[in-house]
């Protein structure tokens, strides 16, 4: 019975074993989210009721409608698709218990998508204790830790990392097949790079029929590509070459093209920029002829995907409780 009515109130029942007489230690309560009271918080940790959404792209919008539907009392600024909800952004955050900032967080020195607010700015209006959320905060972690600011990378989540890989392959194919002259089914494509999105994305091109070399700086990599079905090759040295190939992903944030090597490409073959600054080119190199830069592509692509895992990361957070959001 006692299972049943904690269901109910969208708790899991204990389900540890006891012997009998034994005294366990109070457990405390999952409180049922209600209008009046969101009880999102761990012990000692300021209660989170009003959230700033902050400029960024379409996820921001979507992950502002989640927020809402979890009963959070929401403000936005620059947050594009949606009315701005304070004169300016320093007034929206100043009447926060959490600040959530877009993916990645900082763009030249500022919030991405507002040009003119900087981390210094933006800390020197929240009040004391409000939480920081975004993605990818860089060089900003360094400032929130020095000024004792409570936050969260969502970036560095696992499960996001993940999640967020399959919906930037599934961009970067999108990109592809707007580009190539040909289908990707039997297409010779050059993946660089071995982390979570060049396997997400070598997978994905695997079952679309393309022929795929996945490239790794170490050789230790080389049997588990090829469980893979891909060919695998060296990062940085191609020795097989590179002008065979239709279509080039990279996800590698360092140069591993010199300018020799993107003049091996035929001209036809898109080059598709996955990695972050700065990119796979070598400084002084010349971009190939199908330079396709793609930065920020699930908030291109896929943004209601994207701000739903970005939603459930900020539930997985220190600062929330996912019982007492869902």
């Amino acid at each position: 019975r006692l299972g049943r009515q904690t269901r109910k109130m969208g708790c899991r029942p204990s389900t540890r074993r006891t012997t009998p007489g034994a005294v366990l230690p109070r457990e405390k309560p999952c409180v049922p989210l209600s209008a009046d009271a969101t009880n999102i918080r761990k012990e000692g940790m300021r209660l989170i009721h009003t959230i700033a959404v902050l400029g960024g792209d379409a996820r921001q919008r979507y992950l502002s409608e989640l927020l809402s539907s979890a009963q959070f009392s929401v403000r936005t600024f620059g947050v594009p698709g949606l009315p701005d909800s304070a004169p300016s952004a320093l007034e929206a955050a100043s009447q926060a218990d959490a600040v959530c900032l877009p993916t990645p967080a900082i763009a030249s020195g500022a919030v991405t998508g507002l040009p003119n607010l900087t981390p210094a700015q933006l800390l020197s209006a929240l009040p004391p204790d409000t939480v920081v959320f975004g993605g990818g905060l860089g060089t900003f972690r360094s400032l929130l830790q020095r000024t004792g600011t409570p936050y969260y990378d969502m970036l560095q989540n696992p499960a996001l990392a993940l999640a967020n890989a399959s919906v930037t392959a599934e961009g970067a194919i999108l990109l592809a097949l707007q580009a190539m002259p040909i289908t990707l089914q039997d297409a010779d494509v050059l993946l660089t790079g071995f982390g979570r999105i060049g396997k997400s994305l070598a997978g994905k091109l695997r079952a679309l029929g393309a022929r795929v070399t996945l490239t790794s700086r170490s050789s230790k990599n080389f049997p588990t590509i090829e469980q893979l079905s891909c060919t695998p090759d060296e990062t940085g040295v191609y020795h097989l070459g590179l002008s065979q190939y239709d279509a080039v992903f990279n996800t590698v944030p360092a140069p591993v093209f010199s300018s020799a090597q993107i003049a091996m490409l035929r001209p036809d073959c898109p080059y598709i920029e996955l990695a972050s600054s700065p990119g796979g080119i070598a400084p002084d190199a010349a971009k190939p002829a199908a330079y396709i830069p793609a930065p920020g592509l699930p908030g291109k692509t896929a943004p209601k995907t994207a701000a739903a895992i970005l939603f459930r990361a900020m539930c997985d957070s220190p600062y929330l409780s996912r019982q007492e959001v869902l």
